[in-house]
């Protein structure tokens, strides 16, 4: 398989542009240096700064890779700057934002805004255009040629406002005033601020709300009776729009726990483990290694393919934000809009090349965990054991802009991991997979009536693989080496963590820092690949005596 050309080229990226590894390299070095905040965020610990000095080795007597891995897994985070004045303004709008953290465009400062569930009909085209327009801007920045501390700057606002675009638009007001009857003028209003460039009113508007919202009150709580009428509502919801499965799985869903439940903190921490060997940097072979890229056609099928309803991430996107960008070719719109496919399409290709900060790809993976039930409190009290100790399985839930181009740029990989893992693997995205391996076991002891078959569970699977080996496996396969770059990227950060969601959103108090997140697109993948070897030996040493082994998750 060849690494697909990049859109408007014939040429597969390679090396990140010169341009934008100098980029990269200054922006590090003036983040070192800090900057003046603005009001009492000027003493903020940023979520950076904690996780950067969880590391007490020192880097003192670290070795020159060692220094450059860990400050990949932990990077310094632009801080806020001083509000801009009108000058600046006037020079470039993008500045409206620059006093906000990274965290509070990222959507996980502390505090959260519930967004509109849906745009509305009427604001869709100019949703679109703004959207597009920000990709616009985004590229133009990062294939700026001149480089530079300025260049540093401009990047970065736009950056922000890629990760913030959602949140500022499309933010629902604090609990009483946010009814559809209000919130319909009051979004026709921001969206006109937006098209006048008075982006620095939209962001003073947001943090007025923001005061309001911080003191949210104690978290509602609800009795059993109360979840299953929930519960219930929700399911007659799916299956009023069509999605008789999502009801199904509603209705059988043993539900989540709340972070501060008994004892759940410390499982999902435990099910966290620490780094065990850092991620190298790229090598020379790696970093200048052909990389595959998205294609238009590719990015909007994956558009088409986004699901409604489904659970939210960190940041303000949801799917049925993304949705909207594939608009009817011959629907009167502004150029931005119809073309936010092709602009989304660009800025995907810089992100899954590794040209874009690294700050970016930290606030990129960080993700809103999940403790989801394997047991009902019914179940536990069958077994004896605690009603009120629940054991949770822990799942990450990234923004759903990351999702869309995790899964624009490895759905494709598919039919390649198929062919390239087969016959041992019968896990992710295998077509019946479940019935082909239920048929394999039954054909095989038929055969050999002698033989009997066993099942293995890895314990906390896909937290407990090694980083490093799971990126060694993917350089092992040279069809593989193409996803390589991205891989790196997503896996270098030690991600940030939130539990809960909106004002109750909380800091979970540790970090995902090996292994792959239970629930992103591409964790599957990575980790059904880095289990391939030890599969294969385990089926060459069984298949001696008629037998086999296979992966069926």
């Amino acid at each position: 398989a060849n690494p697909a050309p990049a859109p408007g080229g014939d040429e597969p990226r390679g090396r990140p542009r010169r341009s934008q590894r100098q980029c990269n390299t200054s922006l590090g070095r003036s983040r070192s240096r800090g900057r003046g905040t603005d009001g009492d965020r000027s003493g903020a610990d940023q979520p950076g700064d904690r996780a950067g000095a969880d590391n007490g080795d020192g880097a003192g007597g670290a070795e020159p890779g060692d220094m450059a891995a860990d400050a990949r897994a932990r990077p310094t985070v632009p801080p806020p700057r001083p509000k801009a004045d009108a000058t600046t303004l006037m020079a470039d709008p993008f500045a409206a934002i620059e006093h906000l953290s990274v965290e509070a465009c990222s959507g996980f400062a502390g505090y959260s805004f519930a967004e509109m569930k849906y745009v509305p009909s009427s604001l869709q085209t100019a949703w679109a255009a703004a959207f597009g327009f920000v990709c616009r801007e985004v590229h133009a920045a990062i294939g700026n040629p001149q480089g530079g501390e300025e260049a540093d700057v401009r990047l970065e606002r736009r950056l922000k406002m890629l990760l913030f675009l959602p949140s500022l638009l499309l933010w629902k007001q604090p609990a009483g005033r946010n009814t559809h009857r209000v919130m319909k003028p009051v979004m026709t209003t921001r969206f006109d601020l937006w098209r006048r460039r008075s982006w620095d009113k939209l962001a003073a508007e947001w943090e007025a709300d923001l005061a309001v919202l911080q003191d949210p009150g104690d978290r509602p709580q609800y009795s059993d009776p109360e979840r299953e009428l929930k519960t219930v509502r929700a399911a007659c919801e799916h299956l009023a729009s069509g999605r008789s499965s999502k009801a199904r799985s509603t209705l059988l869903s043993k539900g989540s726990s709340a972070f501060g439940a008994p004892g759940v903190k410390e499982q999902l921490e435990r099910k966290h483990p620490k780094q065990k060997a850092p991620v190298p940097e790229l090598t020379e072979e790696q970093a200048t290694a052909p990389c595959f890229t998205i294609d238009s056609k590719t990015m909007a099928e994956a558009v088409r393919g986004l699901k409604h309803e489904v659970s939210l991430g960190l940041g303000g996107y949801r799917n049925e934000y993304l949705t909207c960008l594939c608009l009817n070719p011959g629907r009167v719109a502004p150029t931005d809009a119809h073309a936010a496919i092709d602009h989304l399409t660009n800025v995907a290709n810089e992100v899954v090349t590794g040209e874009l900060p690294a700050w970016f790809y930290w606030a990129f993976v960080a993700v809103r965990l999940v403790s989801l039930n394997k047991l009902t409190r019914k179940d536990l009290e069958e077994l004896g054991l605690d009603p009120d100790r629940m054991d949770v399985r822990p799942v990450a839930i990234g923004n759903a802009l990351r999702r869309l181009i995790t899964r624009a740029y490895y759905i494709p990989l598919t039919a390649v991991y198929e062919r390239l893992l087969a016959p041992v693997h019968l896990g992710v995205d295998v077509k019946a997979g479940a019935s082909q391996l239920a048929f394999g076991v039954r054909t095989l002891l038929e055969l050999e009536p002698d033989n009997s078959a066993g099942a293995l569970g890895m314990e906390n699977a896909f937290n407990e693989a090694e980083r490093k080996a799971i990126l060694d496996a993917l350089w092992e396969k040279e069809e593989l080496r193409g996803r390589y770059r991205f891989s790196h990227c997503l896996l270098a950060p030690c991600a940030y963590i939130r539990a809960g969601s909106g004002p109750f959103i909380v800091d979970a108090g540790f970090l995902s820092e090996d292994g792959v997140q239970q629930g992103s697109v591409e964790g599957g993948f990575l980790f059904s690949n880095v289990l391939d070897k030890p599969f294969r030996q385990a089926n060459s040493a069984l298949r001696q005596n008629g037998g086999g082994a296979l992966q069926a998750g």
